[in-house]
Formats: C-alpha cells, structure tokens, sequence
C-alpha cells in the first residue's frame, strides 16, 4: 500500500531450504546403468561430469547434467565408449 493505494496481490513463490554441509555420493549399477544418489536434504544441489581420458584425469570442463537439481536419484547409462566419466555434487550456490 502506498500514496496510490492498494495494489493487486503479489505473485505466489515458494522456497525450499538445502542443506549446505558436504555430502558423500553414492553409487550402484543395475543392468547397463549407473545409479547415484545423494541425501534428500540436498535435492537442488547440481550434479556435473566430465568425460576424459583416465590419463588426462579431472580438467576444468565440468558440464551440468539436465534435471539433477529436481531430484536426489538420477540413473545414467553406462557406455563403455566414453572412457572415465567423472561426477561431483555441488551446491546451488
């Protein structure tokens, strides 16, 4: 409310807390997928990989994978062509 008076209602939002303490990642395989997951507590956290030679190691060319931060369980699929795949959890922030 102001000098011109009341306005319309504001539009509705919503937040959710995360966790911000590290947290392991966990993995299994099933079939020709590789399962990982993470604390619920951490659900908007971004998981990332990064594909490289095992003898190049970790580089800096980390890449977002799609939807990880909607969700603590994500199942990737394995391709053997791909060589060492690398993953890492990070904060939102």
């Amino acid at each position: 409310m102001n000098a011109g008076g009341e306005s319309t209602n504001s539009a509705w939002v919503s937040a959710r807390p995360t966790s911000s303490a590290p947290t392991p990642l966990g993995f299994a395989t099933l079939g020709h997928q590789l399962q990982l997951n993470w604390p619920a507590d951490h659900t908007g956290w971004q998981l990332q990989a990064q594909t490289n030679r095992l003898a190049v190691g970790l580089g800096t060319n980390w890449v977002n994978v799609p939807g990880s931060d909607q969700t603590s369980l994500l199942a990737v699929p394995i391709d053997l062509a791909n060589g060492s795949v690398f993953f890492r959890l990070v904060r939102p922030y």
